[in-house]
């Protein structure tokens, strides 16, 4: 089984930010990470092969600790 979730970066205006690299970090000791850029939109996407993930999203010099199931959009400001 495996989920996809996006994730948005915005500035303190509200406004989307392209471009920013987002890392995502499986929080098991020998789990998997990625990392994408936002699109024009601020999106970036990512899939992984379970039905829950517990993991580490880096943006911008910043750690934030998620837990994550399919279809979930976080958001972060920047």
């Amino acid at each position: 089984m495996s989920l996809t979730f996006r994730v948005k970066i915005v500035d303190g205006d509200g406004n989307p930010v392209s471009g920013e690299t987002v890392l995502v970090v499986e929080s098991a000791i020998t789990g998997p990470s990625q990392s994408q850029c936002t699109d024009s939109d601020g999106w970036a996407e990512f899939e992984f092969e379970r039905n829950r993930l517990y993991a580490y999203v880096h943006v911008a010099g910043e750690e934030h600790h998620v837990i994550v199931d399919d279809g979930d959009e976080l958001s972060f400001t920047i």
